[in-house]
């Protein structure tokens, strides 16, 4: 019996396809300060067009004590340099939140950390100041 699926028959990760698609599907997620879910985040910063990441959201209501328990993600890639990107994913469980404006700061926090942990991968490698 020949198998349906063995590693011969698996294209090299280093294969153009695969780099092709690759690209292909970070380039649905949203962009970090250019579109999307995190187009208002990081207008200004380094890491603006670097980040691309989908967000999730489960806000669901504390009836008994009138305020919303919030779980916020954020995952996908951070281009470390042209070309190389790191995988991430951030989680937030079971905050409380008072307001929607409440849970809206906790997304927006995973935003911004999203923004250090690229600049932060963008800067692997160099000198800092300390090391002189």
């Amino acid at each position: 019996m020949t198998p349906k699926w063995s590693l011969a028959h698996t294209p090299s990760l280093g294969s153009s396809k695969i780099r092709s698609q690759a690209e292909t599907f970070r380039t649905i997620f949203p962009e970090l300060g250019v579109n999307g879910s995190l187009a208002k985040d990081c207008k200004e910063c380094p890491a603006k067009g670097k980040v691309f990441a989908k967000v999730g959201t489960v806000a669901l209501p504390d009836f008994v004590n009138g305020r919303l328990v919030d779980n916020e993600s954020l995952g996908g890639y951070l281009e470390a340099k042209p070309g190389h990107f790191h995988v991430f994913y951030l989680v937030v469980n079971d905050t409380t939140a008072q307001n929607i404006d409440d849970a809206l700061k906790v997304f927006n926090d995973l935003s911004e950390i999203a923004a250090l942990l690229q600049e932060d991968a963008a800067n692997q490698g160099e000198t800092s100041q300390g090391d002189q």
